[in-house]
């Protein structure tokens, strides 16, 4: 067995390019598993569904011709696109000033406590976040019994099973990465523009105005464009907590898949959904372009 192991070094020495193969290997192997469930889907997508949870492999564009005309589909797409963009939205406004004190901070204590309670939290597996939320909005969870006790309410604020749970649970998974993401976009300025500004005459607010904000955009764009994809593909935080009664495309995916084995419709409906998000980023990415080439 030794000999043979030596056997092997001694002919991966002696080949180079077969040891860079080897390198590569599990990525290559990861890829054609990502592509070949590509490829099954989108052939999926064009079969016809059978009683019994068959599908009849003849071509048809029925799947999406269903999705794309049908009000109630449509509206599952309307929402899940309408909650993503307002996620991206809030995850901006709540995580730029994070990033920026992050950054600009002069004390490394503060830095490091800040950059640990982000890091820190997203060690934590994704249900656990669920479940505590839970607790959270329930009916009788912590924030309407505290709401309760200091008599701000008298009922229960009917707070899970509702748009703005799935919004924060959303929220929770993808602040950290926007956080991140603007940080490295805040930290990668030139402070010496600043000071520029400022001993020009310029107050901070409108430096950071006229030359900060303006320089951030492109990590902006890009932490908003991970907050709208991540709320696209949300999956756990509208099951657990919507339970059904918030519209998104993930859940109907579930639902035609996994409940009904409607696997035809659930692959065209995953096609849209991918679709939809290449677009998305390939819009963002072609503006970003297109606006840093004048520049």
């Amino acid at each position: 067995m030794a000999s043979q192991y030596r056997k092997v070094i001694y002919y991966i020495r002696k080949n180079p390019k077969f040891a860079s193969f080897l390198l590569v290997a599990p990525g290559l192997i990861l890829l054609a598993l990502f592509f070949s469930s590509l490829f099954f889907t989108l052939r999926a997508s064009f079969y016809r569904y059978a009683l019994g949870g068959l599908s009849e492999p003849t071509l048809t564009l029925e799947n999406y011709i269903k999705f794309l005309t049908d009000p109630l589909y449509q509206k599952y797409m309307w929402d899940t696109l309408r909650l993503s963009g307002i996620n991206a939205i809030v995850a901006l406004l709540m995580g730029y000033p994070v990033a920026y004190f992050l950054v600009r901070s002069k004390s490394s204590k503060i830095r490091g406590t800040i950059l640990m309670l982000i890091v820190i939290p997203n060690l934590v597996n994704y249900l656990i976040y669920m479940l505590a939320l839970i607790l959270m909005l329930r009916d009788h969870g912590i924030i309407n019994e505290t709401l309760i006790f200091l008599r701000i309410i008298r009922e229960p604020i009917p707070l899970m099973y509702s748009e703005v749970a799935v919004l924060i649970g959303i929220l929770i998974w993808c602040l950290p990465y926007v956080v991140l993401s603007l940080t490295g976009s805040i930290q990668s300025i030139d402070t010496a523009l600043e000071d520029a500004a400022q001993s020009l005459g310029a107050s901070k607010l409108q430096t950071f105005v006229k030359i900060t904000f303006p320089l951030s955009l492109p990590g902006i764009a890009l932490a908003a464009l991970l907050a709208f994809v991540g709320g696209i593909t949300s999956f756990v935080a509208p099951l657990m907590l919507g339970g059904g009664h918030v519209s998104f495309i993930s859940n109907l995916i579930y639902n035609k898949v996994v409940v009904l084995s409607d696997y035809p419709f659930g692959s065209a409906a995953s096609v849209i959904l991918l679709s939809v998000s290449l677009m998305i980023m390939f819009g963002i990415n072609k503006l970003l372009m297109r606006k840093f080439k004048v520049q």
